[in-house]
């Protein structure tokens, strides 16, 4: 029977006579077992620690990144503020100018239609009222003969850009005259009008 090395040389050191002291190996046994775990446990407080600072340096990171993000935007904010005011007086010009031209269209347009129906009105009929809003206009007159509003009636017929011409109440006034009133709609846009 073989011996393991380990007792072999044990035995050769160890008197037969005295006993073997094994206090020092539980010692020693101790504090290596002591030391293991205190080194496991600081390692662990350590691991924590950094784990915790990369923690809040990665807050801290963040929170500034937003705050620059914050102030960036606010920036950004103030300049196209800034930029809106004279591009939103800018565009109401425009609209003034476009509203305008509109209205200065719209006047030529029933310039020419009045134009005509001044030259195509019979000689025994005037206009008293006159009155434009929009694409309609309204006129009442009087005639001295019948016969002029049948001809006031066919002038207004034959009105070109007219899209609806409608005749109000025809009567005789006091002093004989016969009172008339039309109500003229003004074509969208009509090219032979400009």
């Amino acid at each position: 029977m073989t011996l393991p090395l380990r007792w072999r040389l044990l035995w050769a050191c160890a008197d037969m006579g005295r006993p073997i002291n094994l206090l020092d190996w539980r010692e020693r046994r101790r504090r290596e077992c002591l030391r293991f775990w205190g080194l496991l446990f600081a390692g662990a407080w350590l691991i924590a620690l950094a784990l915790m600072a990369a923690l809040r340096a990665e807050a801290s990171s963040s929170l500034r990144g937003q705050n620059l993000r914050q102030e960036n935007d606010r920036a950004v904010h103030q300049a196209l503020v800034q930029r809106e005011q004279p591009l939103r007086a800018e565009q109401q010009r425009r609209m003034r100018r476009l509203a305008s031209e509109q209205k200065r269209e719209a006047t030529r347009r029933w310039q020419s239609m009045l134009l005509a129906l001044s030259e195509q009105i019979p000689q025994q009929a005037w206009l008293k009222t006159l009155q434009w809003q929009g694409e309609a206009l309204s006129f009442s007159g009087l005639a001295n003969r019948f016969t002029a509003l049948a001809q006031l009636a066919t002038a207004v017929s034959q009105l070109e850009g007219v899209r609806a011409a409608e005749s109000g109440p025809v009567r005789r006034d006091r002093e004989g005259r016969w009172q008339f009133s039309y109500e003229l709609l003004m074509e969208a846009n009509n090219g032979s009008l400009r």
